[in-house]
């Protein structure tokens, strides 16, 4: 099943693909507020700038299920190859199952996308990264199409309690379709995290408890208005997380609602994602890093 937004001031359209669908269980949980997040390469998919810090390589690999059974498979894998230095690359497959034509049942749509991230620290409170994406998309197996789109990004993070970030996201090629021409779902998002620290009794900073909430604004640059995305994190020993999250429709109705949570041992983290009343969500997301 695709999807595509009428943009009557200008005739124009803007598909639904892979590229604006997918979203890591983590930041699913919360919303989809990633602006503020840092240090964790697993979200490249949807932060250029979010891997900047991290210290150890790592594998994340991930499966979704959505409302109309389609599934999505996503796996990345990230290194640190100098301090505050991370290149990350990803391969994601759509599948949205089968629909019914004159011809019988066909594949409804079959999106594949690769992605290729690099960021870096560029000092103490700052850091940059971008990303390079390939998508492949097929229509009811009848029209095939390629896009080719960037996001770039900048957070700021003076103390390690508040971030700031901005990005420019999914701004590329066009897609082609029954001889039409559609826009990439192209955004500039905003927002920030904020984290307080709570009384754990622990000895080390792993250990400790803490709470942690952010908004993100994504201002579509094609169709569509301003969407406000709010989410929030609470974090036991730092070992379980416990998430949530909401969505303002761009254009009124019910918000979607979000929740989740994460455990996190010395080698493996799994994060579990369930979303309420977003069309165009995954309902349900599992995802399981492994650091090297």
């Amino acid at each position: 099943m695709a999807m595509t937004f009428a943009l009557p001031a200008r005739g124009e359209e803007t598909s639904i693909t892979l590229l604006s669908l997918v979203d890591p269980a983590r930041t699913a949980a919360q919303g989809g507020t990633v602006a503020g997040l840092g240090h964790d390469p697993g979200i490249a998919w949807v932060s250029p700038v979010a891997a900047a810090g991290a210290a150890r390589p790592q594998v994340t690999l991930e499966g979704r299920r959505g409302y109309i059974e389609d599934t999505t498979v996503m796996a990345l894998g990230a290194f640190a190859f100098h301090p505050g230095q991370v290149i990350s690359a990803g391969v994601a497959w759509y599948d949205a199952g089968t629909t019914q034509t004159p011809k019988g049942r066909v594949n409804a749509q079959q999106d594949l996308l690769a992605i290729a991230n690099a960021c870096s620290d560029v000092n103490p409170w700052s850091s940059f990264g971008t990303t390079v994406k390939f998508l492949r998309s097929e229509l009811v197996e009848e029209y095939s199409t390629q896009a080719v789109a960037f996001d770039a990004g900048i957070r700021l993070s003076a103390r390690p309690e508040f971030a700031l970030g901005g990005a420019l996201e999914n701004k590329g090629s066009r897609t082609m379709r029954g001889g039409g021409r559609t826009n990439l779902a192209s955004s500039i998002r905003a927002g920030f995290m904020a984290m307080t620290p709570l009384e754990s009794g622990g000895t080390s900073a792993a250990d400790q408890n803490s709470v942690s909430w952010g908004m993100d604004a994504v201002f579509p640059l094609e169709v569509g208005r301003t969407e406000w995305r709010y989410g929030g994190e609470y974090l036991w020993h730092g070992v379980v997380a416990a998430r949530a999250g909401a969505v303002r429709p761009r254009e009124g109705g019910n918000w979607a609602w979000s929740f989740g949570f994460g455990i996190t041992t010395r080698r493996l983290r799994f994060d579990y994602a369930s979303r309420f009343n977003s069309p165009s969500g995954t309902p349900h997301a599992l995802s399981m890093t492994i650091l090297l």
